[in-house]
């Protein structure tokens, strides 16, 4: 069942270079959480939004294929 909190892994690296806004990479295994504050139509359609603590700022995005829910 979906929750709001639920935590994302990440299954595969995501680096700066495949994703230039990211202020780091992103490593198999980390833990991600969804954001759902507005994003100002700033996510393309291929990725979700994410924080790296529950509603917390900043957000950025992550590729779809990129994470899995908990």
């Amino acid at each position: 069942m979906y929750k709001k909190n639920q935590p994302y892994t990440l299954i595969r690296q995501v680096t700066q270079q495949e994703c230039h806004w990211l202020e780091r990479t992103y490593e198999i295994d980390n833990i991600v959480f969804r954001f759902y504050d507005p994003t100002y139509k700033c996510i393309g359609q291929n990725g979700w939004v994410f924080c790296d603590a529950i509603d917390t700022s900043p957000f950025f995005e992550l590729p779809n294929d990129a994470v899995s829910i908990m």
